[in-house]
């Protein structure tokens, strides 16, 4: 057997417990696998927590959005109404302008109407001579 050979079948060989050698080897190597179990269990937890975290921070924020956009709209709301409730208020002050300058109106303009429907009914001559004084 050449030494390639050698060193295979060392490698394939078990580990000898009958010496102290081999058990500290096997402590050793449980303890290792045990501790990055526990390492690989504490992350899991923090990758989980922390998920838990973001994933409650993202419901959060689209609440917090939601709450905005409804008190946008309702300020929206608010502020048609109030212009609404001001532009019927101006109509109705309007209306009370145009009703109270309508009379007075109307009269003077079938006073306007009645004099030259007078006019038309005089005859010239009248006419001529209430022109020249």
């Amino acid at each position: 057997m050449d030494s390639s050979a050698v060193a295979l079948d060392l490698g394939s060989q078990p580990v000898l417990l009958a010496n102290a050698n081999g058990w500290s080897n096997v402590m050793r190597f449980t303890s290792l696998a045990v501790a990055q179990l526990a390492e690989l269990r504490r992350r899991a937890q923090l990758n989980s927590a922390g998920a838990l975290g973001r994933l409650l921070l993202r419901i959060e924020q689209r609440l917090q959005r939601e709450g905005l956009q409804k008190l946008r709209q309702r300020a929206k709301l608010e502020v048609l109404a109030v212009a609404r409730s001001n532009a019927e208020l101006m109509l109705r002050r309007l209306r009370g302008l145009v009703d109270s300058f309508e009379l007075p109106v109307d009269d003077v303009a079938e006073d306007i109407c009645r004099q030259v429907l007078d006019e038309d009914e005089e005859p010239t001559i009248v006419r001529a001579l209430r022109l020249k004084s």
